[in-house]
């Protein structure tokens, strides 16, 4: 009896494991989740549509958007963010054809990589929330009547690698643009940017030669006068490109003895009609 109790538990201890093991395999399947479907980021969204409405989007070229439908969000690129499951904006094009400022919203699409503004129709300042696009690499602003001073904030912008900002109204680049890395590629041609030329602009030749050029072009705006010490100084910095400003006056004994004269002195020959040096360029380089 005693041997027929004990096996008797034992069986029971069997059937008590084994309906255990099932259970757990039950739980564990309805604990798996079927995956959510990914959305675009809320904020990013939000973000989108106000720069719509700020800028009268209506009015873009080439895409037309519904605004409850994201699909139709045409110069739009968004990357899934696997960690959240969510879309957000790594790209953004604004077409030609509005009427209207740039939403301080721009600011909020803070996984922006490439960023590119068109469009005579787009006027006001640029938003001192430009700064908030640290993962910004890529910066085209081109053809625009932006104006005023570009915010002192975008010397925050520490991951560009490219800035053309071109054929716009802009009228001063802060000294914080000198913060920019420092091998990047600047094209500042056509603005109205006026005074002096900032001494903190000192950008130098990438050591990786698959990058291309490197530094800043300042052609064809309106500066008046240029700090010497760009080729006084004893470093590497490159000259900035200045020809067609409103550069003018004598160039110091001092400079045509630096050792960077020679290579960068064309950087400042050529200014706009009725303005340059009065002892440069030689007649020889006239021509």
């Amino acid at each position: 009896m005693i041997f027929r109790r004990r096996q008797q538990k034992c069986w029971l201890s069997i059937i008590a494991l084994l309906m255990l093991v099932c259970s757990c395999s039950d739980d564990e399947q309805r604990e798996i989740p079927t995956p959510a479907k990914p959305y675009l980021n809320v904020k990013d969204s939000l973000a989108l549509v106000d720069i719509y409405k700020q800028a009268h989007g209506e009015g873009w070229t080439l895409v037309d958007w519904d605004l409850e439908n994201i699909q139709t969000w045409g110069g739009v690129t968004a990357a899934l963010d696997t960690v959240m499951n969510e879309y957000r904006v790594v790209g953004f094009v604004m077409q030609d054809g509005s009427n209207g400022i740039l939403s301080d919203k721009i600011g909020d699409l803070v996984e922006l990589r490439s960023l590119s503004l068109y469009g005579k129709g787009l006027y006001g300042e640029l938003p001192k929330t430009i700064g908030n696009l640290v993962n910004l690499e890529s910066l085209v602003i081109s053809s625009t009547s932006l104006s005023g001073a570009l915010p002192k904030e975008i010397g925050n912008l520490k991951n560009i690698e490219v800035m053309q900002i071109y054929f716009n109204e802009f009228t001063e680049i802060p000294k914080e643009f000198g913060n920019l890395p420092k091998s990047g590629v600047y094209m500042m041609q056509h603005n109205k940017f006026a005074g002096e030329v900032p001494e903190t602009l000192r950008f130098y030749e990438n050591s990786d030669e698959s990058s291309g050029i490197s530094g800043i072009d300042l052609s064809y705006n309106c500066f008046t006068s240029f700090p010497w010490s760009f080729f006084t100084d004893d470093d590497d910095c490159l000259v900035p490109h200045l020809w067609g400003n409103r550069l003018s006056g004598t160039i110091p004994d001092e400079v045509f003895k630096s050792p960077k004269w020679e290579r960068w002195k064309t950087q400042i020959s050529r200014q706009e009609k009725g303005y340059g040096y009065s002892n440069y360029p030689p007649e020889e380089d006239e021509h």
